[in-house]
């Protein structure tokens, strides 16, 4: 009986929808504001990522540098010279660095994206900050990995003919 007039009594309440944005243009504003009302903790984040992932190595930022140019010169000698691919497309060197460099950034962002949120679980937890917060540093980390070793290589030198690690 009673649970029959609770029913009742829920049931000429309004629908109430609590916390859902009323567009999605206004929505991700709002969620863009609360990151950047949190940019000092933005970037202590950042900082303690960077500092993190380069403390104990030898060659430091470098690696940063090395590992793209190694996978370049990999894939362009094995793909374009031992499998010929090379011969086929003019500017291979170009292409594959493309590839490399956008699939090298997206796998970085998704696995350090879901470390950051499962490392950063107790803070979540305990401390009231948009959660948005947490896969930010390690989203940047990628894009200034990628930056800097766009820059560091030369396609045109790739494009005259010469492997990518000689001077052309």
């Amino acid at each position: 009986m009673v649970d029959q007039a609770r029913m009742a009594a829920l049931a000429k309440e309004p629908l109430v929808v609590i916390g859902a944005p009323t567009s999605a243009f206004r929505g991700t504003w709002r969620e863009l504001r609360d990151v950047f009302g949190q940019r000092e903790m933005l970037g202590m984040l950042i900082r303690r990522d960077l500092k993190a992932r380069y403390k104990d190595s030898a060659l430091g930022f470098v690696w940063t540098l090395v590992r793209p140019l190694t996978q370049l010169m990999i894939y362009y000698f094995v793909m374009g010279k031992i499998l010929g691919s090379s011969r086929a497309i003019d500017n291979f060197a170009i292409y594959v660095f493309t590839g490399l460099t956008a699939y090298t950034l997206f796998s970085e962002i998704v696995a350090g994206s879901t470390g950051s949120i499962v490392g950063n679980s107790g803070l979540i937890k305990k401390v009231y900050v948009p959660r948005e917060v947490f896969p930010s540093p390690a989203s940047a980390r990628p894009w200034s990995t990628s930056s800097s070793s766009s820059r560091s290589s030369s396609p045109r030198r790739s494009c005259s003919g010469s492997s990518p690690g000689t001077r052309g």
